[in-house]
């Protein structure tokens, strides 16, 4: 099992993969991103693709580190893991700066469940 190193953020970003399977992130860090997509890669598979963060596209290579398959029929997105490999330092910064300046969610309330 991997442990993270750097602190991933809830984060609903495009994604293109070789410049023709587009996806989004489900989160995404310094080191590496989630991304949710119809197709899946097996882990190890190395890939190459870019992160679009308001209307700059940022292009990464990485390392599918683990995947989850979807379910077509149930319209359920396939989800991977990508562990960068190489990414420019401006989209660091612009993560960085875009992170900073969000309006932090509220925790949803917690309902107390009914007894039967």
């Amino acid at each position: 099992m991997t442990t993270r190193t750097k602190p991933r953020q809830r984060r609903r970003l495009e994604v293109l993969f070789g410049g023709k399977l587009p996806a989004f992130t489900a989160d995404v860090s310094a080191s590496g991103l989630c991304a949710e997509m119809p197709q899946v890669f097996l882990p190890g598979s190395i890939v190459d693709g870019a992160v679009r963060l308001e209307t700059v596209d940022y292009p990464f290579r990485g390392e599918v580190a683990w995947a989850k398959p979807g379910n077509p029929m149930g319209s359920v997105a396939s989800r991977i893991g990508i562990r960068f490999q190489r990414v420019g330092d401006e989209f660091l910064s612009a993560l960085g700066a875009n992170l900073r300046h969000r309006v932090p969610r509220r925790p949803m309330p917690r309902r107390k469940l009914r007894p039967k």
